[in-house]
């Protein structure tokens, strides 16, 4: 059975502040039905709109890999096609600035991919340009732009082997023009694919996700760290609440990050359940988003509070916005 869970972390500065004067209110609109039903696609903001790139969507009975690329502005609720990725390709890490978004990794429907792809913009016009190559083939990772650093963590080499999950973590500079990959510390713990990370007050944050054995026993993971990219040093932070994987992540500022729409079930990748695709728009937390708490667990870390606060929001949500 599929079970989807909503949380907010807000990061406190001073440990014993209390969430409840500051929590903002989140208010959800639904938006306009995506072109083409989709999963397993990559997000991310350009040039004030929401990009969607590449994925799957089934059709006939068939997984078809997509690599269709559409743009959202959520002020004028409308969708518009972009040109598309290379080639199709679904399950890529990525992440955004305000230079260009970033498609990294991913699958087809046969091999895994390492080519690092970005969308650029410029006058109006939008156009993919291949820029690097990652190490090792990659996907189900999660990438992050933090401090002028492109930086990828986890996932797998193999997208029907998540025993393959990885605890790298390889950065690129984004200043420089002929950077190439170098590792950093790995995250601590097992390999991880699936999870949930975001950039938040100049450092990355890491939650749960899921690993397999060798004989391909799928298990969700509730623990969480974070990596100070000053002292290249991971700590490992309090678990979240549910063991789970799929999060959407997102920090709305240097507080708050949002975790929306994970999954339980245990079937592994191969034998997952076809659920029916939506043409609704995902999850999506906006840096305008706002918050009504509805339940709070907090535990105190050093130098810091962490509230994991349960969300209630509707499946089909398309972005929030402030009163």
């Amino acid at each position: 059975m599929w079970q989807f869970f909503s949380v907010f972390l807000p990061l406190l500065a001073f440990a014993g502040m209390t969430l409840l004067a500051m929590a903002p209110v989140m208010r959800w609109k639904l938006g306009r039905d995506l072109p083409v039903p989709k999963g397993g696609y990559s997000s991310g903001f350009l040039d004030g709109k929401l990009i969607l790139a590449g994925g799957t969507h089934w059709k006939d009975g068939k997984k078809r890999w997509l690599d269709e690329t559409v743009g959202y502005r959520p002020k004028d609720d409308r969708w518009e096609s972009l040109p598309p990725l290379p080639r199709p390709l679904a399950y890529a890490a990525s992440a955004s600035d305000e230079h260009s978004f970033y498609f990294l990794g991913g699958a087809g429907p046969e091999t895994s991919e390492r080519a690092g792809y970005r969308l650029k913009a410029e006058n109006g016009r939008y156009s993919w340009e291949r820029f690097t190559e990652l190490p090792l083939d990659r996907c189900y990772a999660r990438a992050v732009v933090l401090n002028g650093q492109l930086l990828v963590i986890g996932g797998t080499t193999n997208l029907s082997d998540l025993s393959m999950a990885s605890t790298s973590l390889l950065t690129l500079s984004l200043s420089e023009a002929r950077a190439t990959w170098q590792a950093l510390s790995p995250m601590p713990g097992e390999g991880r694919a699936v999870f949930a990370a975001a950039a938040c007050g100049g450092k990355l944050f890491v939650f749960g996700g899921c690993t397999a054995d060798a004989k391909g026993n799928l298990r969700n993971l509730s623990s969480a760290c974070q990596y100070d990219p000053s002292f290249n040093r991971w700590v490992q932070l309090k678990d979240v609440p549910v063991p789970t994987r799929g999060w959407g992540a997102s920090a709305a500022d240097d507080r708050y990050i949002y975790l929306f729409a994970a999954m339980r079930f245990l079937h592994p990748p191969t034998q997952v359940p076809r659920a029916r695709a939506t043409s609704k728009i995902a999850s999506i937390a906006t840096t305008r988003c706002e918050v009504t708490t509805r339940k709070r667990l907090s535990c105190r870390m050093p130098a810091a509070t962490f509230h994991f606060t349960t969300l209630k929001a509707p499946s089909t949500v398309a972005a929030a916005s402030p009163r």
